[in-house]
């Protein structure tokens, strides 16, 4: 099978990637970097991502996900804020719905409400 190619659903990061954890290679890499914005969705024990480090509640999405635009067939197309820092899981991700044609028109309708 050739490569596909990502349709920038955004599938990804609304389900997959809310259910992430911070590796100890990305926090010694963002302070490295000084990315300290992340860490205020850290939570301060379990290092899962995207969860309100005040609170402890997690959040509805991942703050980093960006509508780049609506196309003329209102397809919405995301992309990822923080792309070059992003989560070691987010970056390793297989999307299997581009396998399996990703049915972008579906998925932009299904999230466009909350955008």
């Amino acid at each position: 099978m050739e490569d596909q190619i990502c349709q920038q659903c955004g599938r990804c990061c609304f389900t997959e990637g809310m259910s992430i954890s911070a590796t100890q290679d990305d926090l010694e890499r963002w302070q490295s970097i000084g990315f300290d914005d992340i860490l205020k969705y850290l939570h301060p024990e379990t290092k899962e991502l995207w969860v309100d480090a005040g609170t402890g509640k997690k959040l509805k999405m991942c703050p980093y996900i960006r509508e780049a635009c609506r196309l003329s067939d209102q397809r919405i197309v995301f992309f990822c804020g923080i792309q070059d820092m992003k989560p070691e899981k987010c970056a390793a991700y297989h999307c299997l719905r581009v396998e399996l044609g990703c049915n972008i028109k579906e998925i932009s309708s299904e999230f466009s409400e909350d955008h």
